[in-house]
């Protein structure tokens, strides 16, 4: 399963207790429900998450099937930095959006 760049790196936050404040819009709301339907975050209750707050993380925990996907796009994206010399450059850390 590909998840976009954005719910990744959201994802990856998550996974470091880095959320901070948030505005629970609706698009970001059906981020969530992506990533809970997917199984890579647990929360008791999207509806019941205050519209605005300063600590996401407080309401969503990473599950071990979404460290697993962070844990395996890391070694896919170094592993495609590598193939096209991107080690040491910039865009090794956003390789999830190349389309080459």
């Amino acid at each position: 399963m590909l998840v976009p760049p954005i719910l990744y790196k959201n994802l990856r936050k998550n996974a470091s207790d880095e959320l901070g404040k948030y505005t629970l819009s609706e698009p970001f709301k059906r981020d969530l429900y992506f990533l809970r339907n997917s199984g890579f975050i647990e929360v008791n209750a999207i509806s019941r998450i205050p519209p605005q707050g300063g600590n996401l993380s407080a309401h969503i925990r990473i599950t071990s099937a979404g460290r697993q996907y962070i844990q395996t796009r890391e070694v896919i994206e170094r592993s495609i930095a590598k193939e096209k010399g991107w080690e040491d450059d910039e865009r090794a850390d956003d390789i999830s959006s190349d389309t080459n």
